[in-house]
């Protein structure tokens, strides 16, 4: 996200925020004056939910949300509440799990819960897609929307290990239809087999992909880039091909 914020040549007065899973030193940059931290941990400065979010009509000039997007039923109406919250050409940014995240451990899940139970049950949440969000973007309002996607690969010498960075970022099963009764060891421990087997690195290693999708776009004003009308043209695309 700050390399995305230094390509820009804007400074902002204000800053808000949103999330709780980050280091906030990372935000002490030329480019943003007053920066105020808002999420549900009692760290930020600002206490409140992403459902329904405290900021006054056109009160910032820049709206950061980091590993937000992907855990709320209304996406949409999150992002309408960032971009309300904007001045004129303020900007907004987001990134957050999406895509294939996790694709491994879900594959795996599946395939040992499936010759067990005979059936899958869901122990990921759905992951927003790159079109998902730009169709979002787009529908709210958003100016000069762009939204593209960075692949992470860390490995584990666990998979405790790799259930438990999951967890304490925030990332456990928040779905209404999961299974909640214990499954046992010896599920996991087959899990872990199948994981070593299909994606070890033959170093004592697995893999777990983390696709970051990032989405960013302004809050409209008179000064931004603005494709023509259509039919304005005075040349047809056929004639040039």
């Amino acid at each position: 996200m700050l390399e995305r914020l230094k390509d820009l040549t804007h400074n902002f007065q204000t800053a808000f925020i949103n999330g709780d899973f980050f280091d906030r030193d990372i935000f002490n940059i030329a480019k943003i004056n007053n920066a105020y931290f808002a999420g549900e941990s009692r760290q930020n400065e600002i206490s409140c939910s992403p459902i329904a979010l405290p900021f006054a009509s056109h009160s910032t000039d820049l709206f950061l949300s980091l590993t937000q997007l992907h855990r709320l039923n209304d996406p949409k109406g999150f992002l309408l509440q960032a971009l309300y919250s904007l001045r004129p050409d303020g900007f907004f940014l987001c990134a957050f799990p999406g895509g294939n995240s996790f694709a491994e451990l879900e594959n795996c899940l599946g395939e040992v819960e499936n010759e067990i139970r005979g059936g899958i049950s869901p122990r990921i949440m759905p992951m927003l897609q790159k079109q998902d969000v730009a169709a979002l973007m787009q529908n709210t309002g958003f100016a000069l929307p762009v939204v593209d996607n960075e692949k992470i690969t860390v490995t584990y010498s666990s998979l405790k290990k790799l259930i438990n960075d999951i967890r304490m970022a925030g990332g456990g099963n928040s779905l209404t239809a999961r299974k909640t009764s214990y499954v046992g060891r010896d599920f996991f421990n087959r899990v872990e087999t199948l994981y070593f087997k299909k994606y070890g690195d033959g170093q004592g290693r697995i893999p777990a992909t983390v696709d970051i999708v990032f989405a960013s776009g302004w809050a409209p004003h008179s000064s931004q880039q603005k494709p023509l009308a259509r039919g304005s043209a005075d040349i047809s695309l056929k004639d040039v091909l």
